[in-house]
């Protein structure tokens, strides 16, 4: 259900998705993502893009990622700031 206090951002939800909050905040916005409808509804949408996006990464058979892997992470990085 829509909870009236709720303040989750996109910004936050990739954070999360990205493992880039601490671990007090990881906590808090899972359980943010368990009761809120709409915190649970953008965390699917952005976790759908992020696997999607990953997806097209592959290991180059030099070591590391590839060109490609590069550009389509510095994209998915440019994209995701101007949501």
């Amino acid at each position: 259900m829509k909870d009236p206090d709720c303040n989750c951002s996109s910004e936050v939800i990739w954070r999360y998705i990205d493992r880039e909050l601490s671990a007090r905040d990881m906590a808090g916005v899972s359980e943010r993502i368990r009761s809120c409808d709409t915190c649970r509804g953008m965390y699917e949408e952005q976790a759908l893009l992020a696997r999607s996006l990953s997806s097209g990464f592959v290991d180059s058979p030099f070591g590391g990622h590839s060109a490609l892997h590069g550009a389509l992470f510095h994209s998915a990085k440019e994209f995701r700031a101007v949501l």
